[in-house]
């Protein structure tokens, strides 16, 4: 896959080394449309530029797939979204959390704030 090329004005700090260089939180290759899209939309947008991680509950319930009834209810499942650039500084990852039994999705960034994550 070709990397995407930036011009000075795509970063907050054009003048820092590579290394150090970050896109303004509204560039389009990093920007959460979550306060003005759909749901999907910020959702889709999660993938963007990401490496992606997601982690399902086991079901022990049942030991082969063609056991598994009908109108099953998955189990919870974590996704972590690592942009190939950071979004700001700290960055760490977004996540989204589903559950079945929850009645909203949770979803956030996760920072290095210091010496632990917040």
């Amino acid at each position: 896959m070709p990397q995407p090329e930036f011009r000075a004005d795509d970063f907050v700090n054009p003048e820092a080394p590579e290394d150090e260089r970050r896109l303004r939180p509204d560039h389009p290759r990093v920007r959460d449309h979550s306060y003005d899209c759909s749901r999907t939309s910020q959702e889709v947008d999660l993938w963007k530029g990401s490496l992606i991680a997601t982690v399902m509950e086991p079901s022990d319930a049942y030991a082969d797939l063609a056991e598994i009834p009908q109108g099953a209810v998955p189990g919870p499942s974590l996704t972590l979204f690592v942009k190939e650039r950071v979004r700001g500084l700290g960055y760490v990852a977004d996540f989204v959390y589903k559950a079945a039994d929850l009645p909203v999705t949770v979803h956030g960034v996760l920072a290095n704030q210091g010496p632990a994550l917040a």
